[in-house]
């Protein structure tokens, strides 16, 4: 059985990026210290790394790291974040 959650949105009217959702996410991801994130919506066109650190932030809240993933369908140049990886 997978277990899943489902955000149709990231940030809600007054809150902080995944702010709603941090309770949920810190249960969810328990049993593991580190994400894979996968930067594909970009916000009001902000930058793949830009993106990447708010998301980071937001998990660093729930004692998480991630992992940045860059497909390269969607990939224009490589991030720094991507480059680390590299």
């Amino acid at each position: 059985m997978k277990n899943l959650i489902v955000a149709s949105t990231s940030t809600i009217f007054g809150g902080t990026y995944l702010s709603y959702l941090l309770d949920e996410l810190s249960i969810h991801f328990k049993e593991t210290n580190e994400i894979i994130f996968i930067p594909y919506a970009r916000p009001g066109g902000i930058s793949y790394d830009q993106y990447t650190s708010i998301a980071a932030d937001a998990f660093s809240e729930i004692e998480k790291k991630l992992s940045v993933y860059i497909p390269s369908k969607i990939q224009r140049q490589p991030s720094k974040m991507q480059k680390a990886y590299l």
